[in-house]
């Protein structure tokens, strides 16, 4: 939205994809301020985590070794290098098998 004041123009608002106004200054600040995403779409800056799609995190949180995403996406993807092994894998119960003896080799 262009507004108008002191006779000179600003374009100082984006118009969310639901009807709603936010400054400028609010898109792709991390924060959907929108209530919808569409302040957070198309930013170069973020992350989306994929399970919960309006949980965001800073990009250079990605691959950083911390996992931000409570889904774990932002250090389980191919871009990392690092995925999880999906609960339906022939790995799981070999990994399982392994965890235990290692754990009562252990003791």
């Amino acid at each position: 939205f262009v507004t108008k004041s002191e006779h000179r123009y600003h374009n100082d608002y984006f118009q969310c994809d639901n009807g709603r106004c936010v400054n400028f200054s609010q898109v792709c600040d991390l924060v959907n301020d929108c209530e919808d995403m569409s302040d957070e779409q198309n930013c170069t800056n973020q992350f989306i985590c994929e399970n919960d799609k309006r949980q965001l995190i800073g990009f250079n949180q990605k691959c950083d070794g911390i996992y931000d995403c409570l889904d774990l996406s932002d250090e389980c993807n191919d871009q990392c290098g690092r995925r999880i092994i999906s609960s339906g894998s022939s790995l799981t119960p070999f990994c399982w098998t392994i965890g235990i003896l290692a754990t009562l080799l252990n003791i």
